[in-house]
């Protein structure tokens, strides 16, 4: 079962201590199919607070491992 992210911007704050290259891309893994848009949104503002600038966006483990019936 997969447990949905949190859209709390305190869950995110110690983003801001991962130190990576200039040329490294921070990409969030959170969107979530039981999520809307403006759900996703608020999570991704969350994260970008955390980070301190914006980042890339993918969606959340597995939902690319699925059958089409699924």
């Amino acid at each position: 079962m997969q447990t949905q992210p949190s859209d709390a911007a305190a869950h995110y704050k110690l983003l801001k201590n991962i130190i990576l290259p200039d040329e490294t891309r921070f990409v969030a893994g959170f969107v979530h199919e039981k999520n809307d848009l403006d759900r996703n949104r608020l999570i991704r503002d969350s994260i970008e607070e955390g980070r301190g600038h914006p980042v890339a966006i993918a969606s959340s483990c597995g939902p690319g491992r699925r059958s089409p019936e699924d």
